[in-house]
C-alpha cells in the first residue's frame, strides 16, 4: 500500500465532492483534505491552496485516467480544459 497523494485540487467544494464521487464510483478512496477549514473560512480557499484530493498513491494512474475522461461535451462547442498528465505527475489544479 502506498503514500496518500494530491491526485487533483479545486478552489470550488462542488467540483471537489464530484471528482470525489466519481473516484469512489471506480473503487477508487478518496479523501478530501481543507474540507473543515474552507467550510469555516471560505476565503481562505487561495491561501490553503484550495480544496485537495487526496488518494493512495499506487491508483495514482487509474485515477488520473478516469479524471482526465471528464469535461463537457466537444459537439456542444463548449471549452474542455486539457489536464497535464505528464510525467511529473503533477497533481491537476482547476479555477
Amino acid at each position: 500500500m502506498g503514500n496518500l497523494i494530491e491526485i487533483a485540487g479545486f478552489y470550488d467544494p462542488e467540483e471537489t465532492y464530484c471528482a470525489k464521487g466519481l473516484l469512489q464510483s471506480h473503487g477508487i478512496e478518496a479523501i478530501v483534505q481543507n474540507e473543515h477549514h474552507l467550510t469555516m473560512a471560505p476565503w481562505l480557499r487561495v491561501a490553503l491552496g484550495g480544496y485537495r484530493l487526496l488518494i493512495i498513491s499506487d491508483l495514482a494512474e487509474d485515477a488520473r485516467r478516469i479524471l482526465d475522461g471528464v469535461g463537457p461535451h466537444p459537439e456542444k462547442g463548449e471549452f474542455r480544459q486539457s489536464h497535464d498528465t505528464d510525467a511529473s505527475h503533477e497533481p491537476t489544479r482547476r479555477p
